[in-house]
């Protein structure tokens, strides 16, 4: 018989080696055919000093940092530094940015300008910048963050 499911929603890490290079990781179960198996779900990497550099995987998850637990005795400096930097959201293109991870949404606001749809957006929402913004950012979530609106929880 499998082991229940845990109940508090964390995320246990734990160092694994893939060849040369070693990962924090975790073990994520899903259904398949009636019975419960397991994937390894890589959260970022680990040097020979048990420093944590967190991948993208980990940064996509700002607001749920809590959710993670770490084995004592890796140094979380690098993580810290970032997660201090860190802010989510668009980028500001102009002056101090919020997000260490634009180029994708720089990318696609530089597509949707040069087709016309921010041209376009503007005339819809009578030049209202900010609900454009709005609009463009909910366009773009299912592209970046490989997930649907419908499986959101919060």
């Amino acid at each position: 018989m499998a082991r229940p499911r845990r109940n508090d929603n964390k995320i246990h890490l734990h160092a694994r080696r893939n060849g040369n290079s070693r990962y924090a990781s975790s073990n994520e179960a899903y259904e398949k055919d009636g019975t419960r198996k397991y994937r390894v779900i890589d959260w970022g990497t680990l040097d020979e000093n048990d420093r944590f550099y967190p991948a993208k995987r980990f940064l996509y998850e700002h607001g749920k940092w809590e959710r993670f637990v770490f084995p004592t005795g890796w140094d979380l400096s690098k993580f810290e530094e970032l997660k201090a930097r860190y802010k989510p959201g668009r980028p500001a293109y102009t002056g101090e940015g919020r997000s260490l991870l634009y180029g994708s949404v720089w990318l696609l606001t530089m597509i949707a300008e040069k087709v016309g749809i921010v041209a376009d957006l503007k005339v819809v929402f009578d030049g209202n910048i900010d609900l454009v913004n709005d609009v463009l950012s909910l366009a773009f979530f299912p592209l970046l963050a490989r997930r649907l609106y419908f499986r959101i929880s919060d």
